[in-house]
């Protein structure tokens, strides 16, 4: 019998790695930013207010980490959607 695959065994990750795949297609990159957000999901469980569906909630959270893994903060975001087009 084979090794499962890396999302097989979690359907976390199944619902993440899509998401992951929006912002890199860099595959190592991909896991690393679905670890981050489940490790972050997880660390922030306590403190987190859930007020929409839980993928959009995670989405928003692997965005955070994909911005900051990027470098890019709040004052060299892009700002028209020319530039954001370079980021995809």
């Amino acid at each position: 019998m084979g090794k499962p695959s890396y999302t097989e065994a979690c359907p976390l990750r199944t619902l993440l790695l899509p998401l992951a795949k929006r912002f890199t297609s860099y595959e190592a990159m991909q896991i690393k930013l679905v670890e981050d957000t489940i490790e972050e999901t997880l660390r922030s469980l306590p403190d987190l207010d859930f007020d929409g569906p839980i993928d959009r909630e995670l989405f928003k959270i692997m965005h955070r980490i994909a911005l900051q893994e990027l470098g890019i903060t709040k004052g060299n975001r892009p700002r028209t959607p020319d530039m954001a087009r370079r980021f995809r």
